[in-house]
């Protein structure tokens, strides 16, 4: 009988890549969730046998393994961010019989840290630089797997690919509670470090060490976006001698250059399918990894102009009967809201852009509130449905509320409303489409239950 594998939480874009690699190794996998989603549908087609809903019957009997996200919390704790936390059944019985048991970020590091792993840090735009990567890395000689936290068609629109020419591969790695310091990247790439995660982190001093403490992980080569103030900072903070073991390579939007060299490397202009400056710098980041792993400049090229987007990174779900434009983008903090908004009123300059936007968390609302006031000068119109809670104290869930959120955007941008919740929302966006043709963008934003929206619109085959 093969190995068995179950997975808590198997609709997370993470968790449900393991159970893929472990399928793959020829692994029986059940799992459960507490909600269906596209991805447990996916799962299901994929032939996994999920279960919706959490059950002490949902755990088989002959479980080898368990993999869960890190919104379960096991049984010797039974406490969450202050507050009493209900114990997951099927985690406690998995503790009883003594089943492994591992976190999706541990259970990433089990499968790539014996690999010359990759890893892509950064407060924004991981997602997109890993499926650059993958990309590049998966249409090349050279080769490699790839996990990312996103679905892209090339990968047959799952978030996997296993190549077993290659030792290579490249992972997603998120600095939340420093989850990537279970990771040892053979390289390091970091795209920007802007602060976020202000329910765990201290301050910036705090967000900055734990990119530092990553560092001390990596193993041979970091690749730094020279543009951004936080990977400055990181660099100068650290003694010359953690710099000089390692090597480090400075990218640009025209070229990259290794520290120390006067003889930088030009980066060709890229013809992405993806608009938007902030994704040509994305693409940079993985042009200059390409080239520091041997990847020859023609498979280079090819594979990052070969990129069609990935789920929720801008994506175009879909013309509807009325001929406006549906999109749905994850990105939930403001330096991932202003470019994207800037790069969809640049590609659709005669359309009127309409952001349906979900904040993820009241906490990080909160303490970005000035800066999400003014992140939609680029929209013509705004939506707000709802604030989606996770992991908040009762404090924030009381202070922030949508109408505080929408009272600090209306100075910067009036045509701004509470939809008070998803439906009233989905009827707003759905009037707009019927009243006016081939007039809007719609813009599904955030990084919640918000995506549920694109199931309203009927679009043209």
């Amino acid at each position: 009988m093969p190995p068995h594998l179950h997975l808590i939480g198997a609709g997370g874009i993470g968790v449900s890549a393991i159970g893929r690699y472990y399928k793959n190794l020829g692994w029986t996998v059940s799992g459960s969730d507490s909600s269906e989603s596209e991805i447990t549908r996916d799962l299901v087609r994929e032939g996994f046998d999920i279960h919706i809903g959490h059950r002490a019957e949902n755990l088989p009997a002959y479980t080898d393994l368990l993999v869960h996200t890190e919104g379960i919390f096991i049984a010797a704790a039974g406490v969450s961010h202050g507050k009493a936390s209900s114990v997951n059944v099927e985690l406690a019985l998995a503790q009883e019989r003594g089943i492994k048991i591992r976190s999706y970020p541990q259970a990433l590091a089990d499968i790539t840290n014996s690999k010359r792993q990759i890893a892509v840090a950064g407060s924004h735009g991981k997602s997109s630089t890993t499926s650059l990567l993958g990309v590049m890395l998966a249409g090349s000689n050279v080769g490699g797997s790839t996990i990312v936290g996103t679905k892209l068609a090339q990968f047959g629109g799952t978030n996997l690919h296993i190549d077993d020419r290659s030792d290579w591969f490249a992972i997603e790695a998120c600095e939340y509670k420093r989850h990537f310091l279970e990771y040892t990247p053979y390289v390091t790439v970091i795209t920007n470090i802007d602060i976020d995660h202000l329910d765990y982190y201290r301050d910036e001093a705090d967000y900055q060490s734990a990119f530092v403490s990553l560092i001390g992980r990596t193993r041979w080569a970091v690749v730094l976006s020279r543009l951004d103030d936080g990977c400055r900072k990181l660099y100068e903070s650290l003694a010359p001698g953690a710099r000089d073991r390692l090597k480090w390579y400075w990218v640009e939007m025209d070229g990259f250059a290794e520290a120390g060299s006067g003889t930088p490397t030009a980066i060709p202009r890229l013809s992405l399918k993806v608009p938007g400056e902030h994704l040509r710098l994305d693409a940079n980041l993985a042009y200059a990894v390409g080239e520091i792993v041997g990847i020859p400049e023609i498979e280079r090229i090819a594979g990052l102009e070969g990129y069609g987007g990935s789920w929720r990174r801008s994506e175009i779900v879909g013309t509807t009967a009325n001929g406006n434009i549906v999109m749905s983008d994850y990105g939930h903090h403001p330096s991932e809201l202003r470019p994207t908004f800037g790069a969809i009123r640049a590609k659709y300059p005669d359309r009127e852009l309409v952001v349906i936007f979900q904040p993820h968390q009241a906490a990080r609302t909160r303490a970005l509130l000035g800066d999400f006031a003014t992140c939609f000068g680029d929209a013509d119109q705004v939506i707000i449905p709802d604030i989606y809670l996770s992991r908040d104290t009762e404090e924030d869930i009381a202070y922030m509320t949508a109408d505080r959120l929408v009272d600090a955007i209306r100075p910067h941008q009036k045509n701004v409303r509470n939809a008070w919740g998803i439906p009233n929302a989905v009827s707003e966006v759905l009037k707009l489409d019927a009243l006016d043709h081939e007039r809007y963008v719609f813009l599904i934003q955030g990084a919640g239950s918000i995506d549920e929206i694109r199931y309203a619109f009927d679009f043209v085959p």
